[in-house]
């Protein structure tokens, strides 16, 4: 087949001024004709013209399966060579892939179930004539990393089902069972998870696993959070004290509140177990172990002695405090500088 080119030399001059218009020349390359009068350009003859022939293809079926053999659905699988095209396994982790080029293609498996571990080394097929149908057979998921633990209730060692944790590596999500566990292969590498939802934060780390290896994590507790403390701040005559400051311990952090008008608090998002809260005006000061869910009853008294041993102790235990710093630095927060000053025992000995 041949392509030809046609120049067309349009010319404008001005209406403006015609007799001023200028003669102008325009040397081209001879012209090359065929036998039927047209151009053929320049004298050169198109050869590069594009195919416009449709390319042969044939198909590719096969079926993906877990490291235990059983087949593996919502498979992505992908071919061609910017891995644009794809398919998606079936419930049978069966799959087809229509139109690959003759010739041989690379493919590939994603998914994202938290099960996948991949699929690891080169996958081929090759279509050997237009039309040919290719039957790979079973594409074998890699064994992966099998994780295993169980999730109890920290308070009342009960399993818990149904809690999410979050792998570090991907951020896939496996569930615990009715029994509070959990067992699957998943993909490499495995760093660890962290455990999601209603309950105080909890990490579970791992050094990089390869495939093949296995983990239990044994049994892991969390503490269930959600729970609310409701109280008031009063002096020893019964009144409000709405300038007072609440301190208590949470998730291994120091918070601080104010009561209303009234004196009233609401702190929401504890575990459902005692924790020792206190108040102070600046000028006062009391420690108590509340109970969530249960109204507590917060009374400042003037301090004129070193706290007890017993009470220091309590802050020290239940507040996490890990060292005298740290319990200077919870009265400030409290705004009770000076409180702590007299309240503070000369030598502070406490074992952690």
């Amino acid at each position: 087949m041949k392509f030809y080119f046609c120049v067309t030399l349009v010319l404008i001059v001005s209406p403006l001024d015609v007799n001023a218009a200028e003669t102008f020349s325009l040397d081209l390359p001879s012209v090359a004709k065929s036998a039927d009068g047209f151009a053929t350009g320049v004298g050169q003859e198109v050869t590069n013209a594009p195919d416009l022939k449709p390319r042969a293809t044939g198909v590719v079926r096969g079926r993906i399966i877990d490291f235990d053999g059983r087949p593996l659905p919502s498979v992505r699988v992908f071919f061609g060579d910017d891995y644009s095209e794809f398919v998606t396994s079936d419930a049978q982790g069966r799959f087809e892939l229509p139109s690959v080029p003759v010739g041989e293609s690379a493919l590939s498996f994603s998914s994202s179930a938290p099960t996948w571990t991949g699929v690891s080394g080169a996958i081929k097929a090759t279509i050997p004539a237009q039309n040919a149908i290719v039957d790979i057979g079973d594409v074998r998921a890699d064994e992966g990393v099998l994780v295993s633990g169980t999730v109890i209730d920290d308070i009342t060692q009960a399993p818990i089902a149904g809690v999410k944790l979050k792998m570090l590596a991907n951020g896939k999500i496996l569930q615990t069972d009715a029994k509070g566990r959990f067992e699957a292969r998943v993909q490499k590498p495995f760093y660890g998870f962290e455990v999601l939802g209603d309950y105080t934060e909890k990490s579970v780390m791992a050094e990089e696993a390869q495939n093949g290896a296995k983990f239990d994590v044994g049994t892991i507790a969390v503490e269930r959070i959600g729970a609310t403390l409701r109280g008031r701040v009063t002096d020893e005559k019964g009144l409000p004290i709405p300038s007072a400051r609440l301190g208590w311990n949470s998730k291994g952090q120091f918070n601080s509140s104010t009561p209303d008008a009234n004196g009233n608090f609401e702190i929401k998002d504890l575990p459902f177990k005692p924790l020792t809260v206190s108040a102070s005006d600046g000028q006062r000061l009391t420690v108590a172990t509340a109970t969530p869910n249960t109204p507590v009853a917060l009374k400042l008294a003037p301090v004129t002695a070193p706290l007890a041993g017993a009470d220091i102790e309590k802050l020290w235990n239940e507040l996490k405090i890990k060292s005298v710093s740290d319990l200077d630095r919870y009265f400030e927060a409290l705004g009770a500088r000076r409180v702590y000053d007299v309240a503070r025992p000369q030598r502070l000995e406490v074992t952690i």
